[in-house]
């Protein structure tokens, strides 16, 4: 049993009650890796908190699993509005109003997920687009299709073109 004492311990005496526990820690602890995730540092902001995944995350290119991800997300999209197509003709499954919003969904979610460069331009291009023949098969507006066309495949060939600068870029 251990007794008080009035006087306190000497530092040569801390660092051998240390030294004795740190032995006898390292003796009682298995030896395993700490996992990735520990080992891994967060980001830390200057008033040194965890920052959001988003912002860390920078635009960059394209690869087999983010393209695998936006047709996923694509098609599911797709499916549910030729499932309202079904009740409202402009929306059904053939119309390239259908196509181009479910092409504009998998993009937004492919930017959210993978942050590729091209979906982070082509998503609000296939929105547009899919909008403005949404309005023209409503009536709201006439113009000819290619005045749609045209801007949207030189939009999409441009984002391409500026995500493969960028992947050269970061190569070099």
């Amino acid at each position: 049993m251990r007794v008080p004492t009035l006087h306190a311990p000497k530092v040569d005496q801390w660092i051998d009650e240390f030294q004795k526990l740190a032995s006898k820690n390292q003796q009682l602890m298995p030896q395993v890796e700490p996992p990735k995730s520990e080992v891994r540092r967060k980001p830390r902001t200057r008033s040194n908190r965890p920052m959001r995944s988003v912002s860390t995350k920078n635009a960059c290119c394209s690869s087999p699993a983010s393209i695998e991800y936006w047709l996923g997300a694509t098609v599911v999209a797709w499916a549910l509005l030729s499932l309202i197509g079904l009740i409202y003709y402009p929306l059904h499954a053939t119309s390239a109003i259908t196509v181009l919003f479910a092409m504009a969904a998998g993009c937004f979610a492919n930017w959210i997920r993978n942050r590729t460069y091209h979906c982070f331009v082509d998503g609000p291009l296939f929105l547009v687009s899919g909008a403005l023949f949404l309005f023209r098969a409503i009536g709201i507006v006439r113009f000819p299709s290619w005045a749609v066309w045209f801007p949207l495949f030189a939009g999409v060939l441009i984002s391409f073109w500026l995500e493969w600068r960028t992947s050269w870029q970061r190569q070099a």
